[in-house]
């Protein structure tokens, strides 16, 4: 499988975002064992991740950068023009929504006991949405896999089998 071939499985999946310093190889298979071999998972760090429905198919990204970044980058590989607004913090951050695509979740991801959790929120966006989109996860993971935890903050937590 070549390199554009595995990008168009990305797009179609609608999973991974490379981190920097990482290879530019994508994550075909996110699972427990790939995600904690693969280099962008260091020292227990949670990774950062972004929820977008392009043309009404679910999307997400998993990355180390700011999330207005991983939006930014996803919007970018789809070919999508988008506005700009600013956020409490005076940031210039790429539109919630916009006629092709709608930017639902945001937030951090950890492995545990066999899950994923997905929890917190994006202080980019802080004020725009709420953290983690169930709808979303159940959209791409499969609703049976899918599981809202009582988290340690106040956005919705969920547990993801994968």
């Amino acid at each position: 499988m070549g390199w554009n071939d595995k990008m168009e499985k990305v797009k179609t999946t609608g999973i991974y975002y490379p981190c920097e310093g990482d290879s530019d190889e994508p994550l075909l298979d996110f699972n427990i064992e790939n995600f904690n071999n693969h280099k962008f998972h260091i020292d227990g760090y949670s990774l950062k991740f972004v929820q977008v429905y392009v043309n009404n198919k679910p999307y997400m990204r998993i990355g180390c950068t700011y999330h207005k970044h991983m939006l930014e980058n996803l919007l970018k590989e789809f070919n999508l023009n988008f506005n700009k607004i600013i956020n409490k913090r005076h940031d210039e951050i790429p539109a919630v929504k916009d006629k092709n695509y709608e930017f639902v979740g945001a937030g951090m991801i950890k492995p545990d006991n066999g899950n994923f959790i997905f929890y917190d929120f994006s202080s980019d966006y802080i004020e725009f949405i709420k953290g983690t989109d169930g709808k979303n996860l159940e959209d791409i993971f499969g609703r049976d896999n899918v599981k809202e935890i009582e988290g340690k903050h106040r956005e919705p937590s969920f547990a993801v089998k994968i």
